[in-house]
Order: structure tokens, then C-alpha cells, then sequence
């Protein structure tokens, strides 16, 4: 399993009617799918965890409580199980861009075991909360 943290743009995508699915066709994630697309669908499933269906030709990735279905040719992403994400549009499309990202870009190194702080990261402290802070009770 991999955890991942990414930065995305918002992009241009589209929630076809009457199923759960998202098409992205942006110019600026058009790199991406091309990117997948020449990967070598074994290399990439091996990369990344996913599962590649030779029959229906999409990627299958298990994430979270997600079963997600990528199709690289209709640039399509699908949610084939149930889950709290389909019913929320941002949630969707959110998670879509991010799924993408990832086959897109994932590399075969072995998890070292080791807990990594958001400090570790390269500019991960200027992306998360540091201190002590207090709950808003008050409003409650």
C-alpha cells in the first residue's frame, strides 16, 4: 500500500449522467493520460498495486473504501463498488485526479517501514498546522 500526499490544479472534468463516473479531458491532465497510456500496463500494476484487466483494458485500484476503474482510452474514471465518494461530486473528481496522478507516476520501491512525519517532506511543514490549537466548543 502506498500513501501518497499531491498538490493538484483544479481540472476540467466532467460527471456523466446517471453512473458514477468521471471524464477528465483537460489540456492540462492530457499529459498525464498520455503518460499511462505508454506505460506498459504490467510495469504499471506492479508500480502502483493496481490490478490491470486485460479483458475490459482498465485499471483496477483498491483505495481506501474505493474500488476505482481507469480507463486510459475513454479517459474515464469509475466507481464499480459502493462508497461514500460516489455521492459526493468534489469527492469524485478529487479523488479521480489524484488516482490518475498516481498510475501515472508510480514507482516500484519497497515501503522502508518507517514512519514519516509531514516535517520530513520536502516543504511539508509549510503545508500543515503546527502547535497546539484550540477547538471551537464554544459553537457547540
Amino acid at each position: 500500500m502506498s500513501l501518497f500526499l499531491l498538490y493538484l490544479q483544479p481540472a476540467a472534468c466532467s460527471l456523466q449522467p446517471g453512473v458514477h463516473m468521471v471524464k477528465i479531458d483537460d489540456a492540462d491532465m492530457a499529459g498525464k493520460w498520455e503518460r499511462l497510456a505508454s506505460r506498459d500496463p504490467e510495469e504499471a500494476s506492479r508500480a502502483s498495486g493496481a490490478t490491470w484487466d486485460e479483458n475490459r483494458r482498465v485499471y483496477v485500484v483498491d483505495c481506501l473504501t474505493d474500488r476505482l476503474e481507469v480507463d486510459v482510452e475513454a479517459r474515464t474514471v469509475d466507481w464499480s463498488g459502493m462508497s461514500a465518494s460516489r455521492s459526493e461530486k468534489g469527492l469524485r473528481r478529487d479523488l479521480a485526479l489524484l488516482v490518475l496522478e498516481y498510475l501515472a507516476n508510480a514507482c516500484d520501491v519497497p515501503a522502508s517501514g518507517r514512519w514519516v512525519s509531514p516535517q520530513q517532506l520536502p516543504r511539508g511543514g509549510a503545508f500543515f498546522w503546527r502547535g497546539p490549537h484550540e477547538a471551537p466548543a464554544d459553537m457547540l
